[in-house]
């Protein structure tokens, strides 16, 4: 097993679906394959309230249920693209609309109802691999980003000290590298 694999396995999933019998069925789904942490709850109210206490980093949730559904869920989650929350949906109906604007609403995966197990345990870590490479791919960004503003802060400051030592030429020479190192950054 790698390390990927042991950390996708210690991922929060949060599970919120009207019909018992269907968030077990998942739950167990999911533990039989290691998964460790797992919280399953019956309604987007309770899934909002439970979001700051567990905080998931996937959530596999149903559209049609009472008290709130997935939409008016996913409304109220506000979720943005640097979240490290991805969202699965499962849904029953045929309707494309829903589907649409749960996708507009930052979903990142759905299934239809009746579902294959196999098939949501194939996106569910899929999902979770997706998340935790566009993490690493942000945090290199940033210590690139980092470390370009540090290069040229130390080419200006290296300027600094050996202008006078340096021809016109010389100089212009350096100015000119700087300049299209800075742009083309």
């Amino acid at each position: 097993m790698t390390k990927l694999d042991k950390k996708l396995l210690d991922s929060n999933i949060l599970i919120i679906d009207d019909d018992i019998s269907i968030s077990n069925i998942i739950k167990e789904s999911l533990l039989n394959d290691g998964f460790k942490h797992l919280m399953t709850l019956q309604n987007g109210k309770d899934g909002i309230k439970n979001l700051g206490v567990f905080k998931p980093n996937l959530i596999i949730l149903d559209m049609q249920m009472p008290i709130m559904s997935g939409i008016e869920f996913l409304e109220n989650l506000k979720l943005e693209n640097t979240d490290n929350l991805s969202i699965i949906v499962l849904t029953g109906k045929v309707e494309d609309t829903s589907i649409e604007k749960a996708f507009q609403l930052g979903i990142n995966a759905y299934l239809r109802k009746p579902f294959n197990l196999f098939a949501l345990k194939g996106i569910v870590k899929q999902t979770l691999t997706l998340k935790h490479i566009q993490n690493e791919l942000k945090k290199q960004l940033d210590i690139k980003n980092k470390l370009t503003a540090k290069l040229q802060e130390d080419k200006l400051h290296f300027m600094g000290l050996v202008q006078d030592k340096l021809t016109e030429h010389e100089k212009n020479t350096f100015m000119k590298e700087l300049f299209n190192f800075i742009e083309n950054d």
